[in-house]
């Protein structure tokens, strides 16, 4: 069978906008790679996949390409490129060019966009839990409702399963023998399915920020919603343990507070005197967002802060740098409800979401809410929906799972569940914080880099401290 086409070019500044990369020079290829809407239909209706090769001048001994997808489900991997680029060890980039792309459905790869915007302050924290359900209800309807209505039974052609299988096209157009490949979050679910697929066709895979397969729609956003709140704990410790905290002695306190002040009065930008406001629901996004980063958390005290005194501005700065640049090729919201509701096996009741908001919120009672109205999305979904097959690889070359100990969006639990599962694989643990753990810590990058250059996989159940 002859390998799919896949042409690179120099990036046109259309395409791609690369970060800075200090300390090394790198250049960036685009191309479009066509893949068959039907994976069961090779030469049925084609789509585009949008692909980016960064490469780093100076390589020696280069192995290959590192195929790389940072999550989601709705992450454009073209525009996380040149993010990477700047911040995988060097010895890497010296032996592989990395290699992304968009998903289909995603940002440069046929995009979808059907998802109405939202209306403002629809699952507020403290919103009355008869209200927080109607509205978050009639927003799903809405979502479904309009998907439906624009792409009809097409939209089960945006699935995990198939973008596994443009996946290895990829690896074919780039000619590499077997796959090395780097997972980040929903990435690592991604490569589970990809060597579930074809197990004869991995070198080496990463999974890190490891997501649990198997796991329901109903204990998924209830592990979720235990982790964030675990998270918002070791944040508030950390901020004890300083000097001066100026979040008081009880920095928990202080958010719940500071929520119910949002809520009552949106607090207003003074720094940029923007004819903005932050609701309650804007404090508790940032909170959010800068739990995944433990670097963020001084900046999140400060901006906490200054919000209680009146001045949202540190919030709504932190909030923009957590976005990155703007991306005009972004669809995420759209690409992750669709994805993730095709992508399901079970679907949720009126009466376990019911029950789930009922409970929730007294379990968890700054992310209880908001996880429990989450699962009204995919209940409403309309059209075919493609599941996940069964997850287990049977590769020759044992996976690397890479497991955050604190992470808040893919718990510790789901990287030892997927461990098992997978058949052949190892579990290295990184006890810090945050999500995911490549390349945030020497430990953990000094053992990743050996695996994909050298295959040498850790020790079984090798742990790197925090720091």
């Amino acid at each position: 069978m002859q390998a799919p086409r896949l042409v690179l070019s120099r990036c046109t500044t259309r395409q791609l906008k690369p970060e800075p990369t200090p300390g090394r020079v790198v250049s960036y290829s685009c191309g479009t790679l066509a893949v068959p809407v039907d994976p069961a239909k090779p030469g049925g209706r084609t789509l585009p996949m949008f692909v980016v090769r960064a490469r780093m001048a100076g390589q020696t001994d280069r192995i290959g390409s590192l195929v790389f997808n940072p999550g989601g489900p709705g992450a454009s991997g073209a525009g996380f490129a040149s993010y990477l680029a700047s911040r995988l060890p060097v010895d890497l980039l010296r032996r592989f060019d990395l290699v992304s792309f968009d998903p289909r459905g995603v940002g440069r790869s046929d995009p979808v966009r059907c998802v109405p915007s939202k209306p403002k302050d629809t699952t507020g924290t403290h919103t009355a839990a008869n209200n927080g359900y109607s509205a978050a209800l009639a927003e799903a309807v809405r979502a479904a409702d309009s998907c439906y209505a624009k792409y009809g039974d097409r939209l089960a052609d945006y699935n995990t399963t198939a973008v596994a299988h443009d996946m290895e096209l990829l690896r074919q157009a780039l000619g590499e023998p077997k796959l090395t490949y780097l997972g980040h979050s929903y990435g690592s679910l991604l490569g589970a399915v990809y060597a579930t697929l074809y197990p004869d066709r991995v070198r080496a895979f990463v999974l890190d920020g490891a997501v649990d397969p198997t796991a329901g729609e109903l204990s998924n956003q209830e592990d979720q919603a235990r982790g964030f709140e675990n998270a918002v704990d070791r944040f508030a410790a950390d901020c004890v343990r300083q000097e001066h905290c100026p979040l008081g002695r009880d920095p928990r306190a202080f958010l719940t507070q500071l929520l119910a002040k949002a809520k009552a009065a949106p607090i207003p930008d003074l720094r940029d005197r923007r004819p903005v406001k932050a609701s309650d629901d804007t404090v508790l996004d940032v909170v959010t967002a800068a739990l995944y980063v433990r670097g963020w958390w001084p900046y999140l005290v400060t901006a906490l802060a200054d919000a209680d005194g009146g001045d949202a501005g540190g919030l709504f700065a932190l909030r923009d740098s957590l976005k990155g640049p703007p991306d005009p090729y972004d669809n995420f919201d759209d690409a992750f409800l669709t994805i993730r509701c095709v992508d399901k096996r079970d679907r949720i009741t009126e009466a376990q979401a019911r029950s789930a908001l009922a409970d929730w919120p007294a379990k968890y009672p700054l992310f209880g809410r908001g996880e429990a109205l989450s699962l009204l999305q995919c209940q409403q979904w309309k059209g075919p929906q493609r599941p996940l097959p069964a997850v287990h690889a049977a590769t020759a070359t044992p996976i690397l799972v890479v497991g955050t100990r604190h992470d808040p969006a893919t718990p510790y639990a789901w990287a030892q569940r997927l461990r098992l599962i997978l058949g052949n694989a190892h579990l290295l643990t990184w006890d810090g914080d945050g999500h995911t753990a490549y390349p945030m810590n020497p430990c953990i990058n000094n053992a990743v880099d050996r695996y994909l250059i050298d295959g040498t996989v850790p020790n079984p159940h090798r742990t790197c401290p925090a720091d």
